[in-house]
């Protein structure tokens, strides 16, 4: 094979490395090559990791790698080289090329009392997890409900239903890292949840203010025209309307939030069509069309938000409820999971 001067620089083992680059291009077969350089060159087989994504991509790199080693031995012809080459083909059959999950494993076996777990252990399938997680969730909310002690709970499900409950609960199974990386937040009072939220929220929206405010400024058009006819006076409207804008968000005035707003929707209304994209008086070109029509679809998300939010305090609420959910879940399904002495990598 023909390697690019960046792909022979890849393949090098004489240095660290990080490619990049598109489907098609070249990777496995430059992750190849350098997996077999670094055999050649001494380096055992069982002491390099080779992790993919799937069975099949393990699978297929085992198989190159093999062939390729295989291909050596073949082309060979001092004994010296033959006797080389042919142990090491023989320590490729144990060599940690696998999946994640799968070298994760090796791992625990390996080391199952520093683990806590019994070396025996089964490792679920996704299917397998999915339905395991979807019978204790059940069982969980059953219980919880049973109880009767948590009329949170209880609201809970009458305004959601309990379908859409334990979709709720696996949704947030299958992202848990996310979920615990917020639980944190879960702890401060929901009064001071909802200040922060929206002080985040006007970050925000001042922040996509300016974006479209400063892009309409920039153009000549806008503010320059000599057109005086319908098309020139929405622009002299347009104009001011931002000028307006830019001022209030300098300022940083929260007592101005509903003026800004209101402002906002009149500049969307004037300058913008339904879909986001400036109207054609105001003759953008690209690529500052694209962002102004992407920021204003962003805005439309936020003023959207802004109407909602008087449910936001008992949006928080919900959480909160939910978070009680989840951890009875998660928690049983830990104890269903040892007790059956299954896992899965979640």
């Amino acid at each position: 094979m023909q390697w690019t001067p960046e792909q022979q620089w890849a393949v090098s083992v004489d240095r660290h490395a990080i490619v990049t680059a598109s489907a098609g291009s070249g990777k496995t077969a430059v992750l190849v090559r350098r997996y077999v350089e670094l055999v050649l060159s001494g380096v055992d087989p069982r002491a390099i990791v080779a992790i993919t994504f799937t069975r099949k991509a393990a699978a297929e790199m085992y198989a190159r790698i093999a062939a390729e080693i295989d291909r050596q031995i073949a082309e060979a012809t001092a004994p010296q080289e033959i006797a080389r080459l042919k142990p090491l083909r023989e320590c490729l059959t144990g060599a940690p090329i696998s999946t994640i999950h799968s070298f994760c494993a090796q791992l625990l076996r390996r080391f199952p009392i520093e683990a806590g777990i019994l070396p025996n252990f089964t490792e679920l399938t996704e299917p397998e997890a999915e339905r395991l997680a979807q019978e204790v969730a059940i069982q969980v909310l059953e219980e919880l409900l049973m109880e009767g002690r948590s009329s949170e709970i209880w609201r809970f499900v009458r305004e959601y239903g309990r379908r859409q409950t334990l979709a709720f609960v696996a949704l947030a199974l299958r992202n848990i890292e996310r979920w615990v990386f917020i639980r944190p937040a879960l702890g401060r009072s929901v009064e001071e949840r909802v200040q922060q939220a929206r002080s985040t929220f006007w970050e925000l929206f001042r922040r996509t203010v300016r974006r479209i405010v400063d892009g309409l400024l920039q153009c000549a058009e806008l503010l320059q025209s000599s057109d005086r006819g319908r098309s020139g006076n929405q622009k002299a409207e347009i104009s001011e309307l931002c000028l307006r804008l830019s001022s209030l968000v300098s300022a940083e005035d929260r007592g101005e939030e509903s003026v800004m707003y209101e402002l906002w929707r009149q500049l969307r209304e004037l300058a913008f069509r339904k879909d986001g994209q400036p109207r054609s008086c105001l003759e953008i070109a690209e690529p500052e069309f694209t962002r102004l029509a992407r920021a204003v679809v962003q805005m439309d998300a936020i003023t959207s938000a802004w109407q909602d939010r008087c449910a936001d305090e008992q949006m928080f609420h919900w959480i909160d409820t939910l978070d009680r959910i989840v951890v009875a879940v998660q928690d049983q399904l830990e104890q269903e999971k040892r007790s059956r002495n299954v896992l899965d990598f979640n």
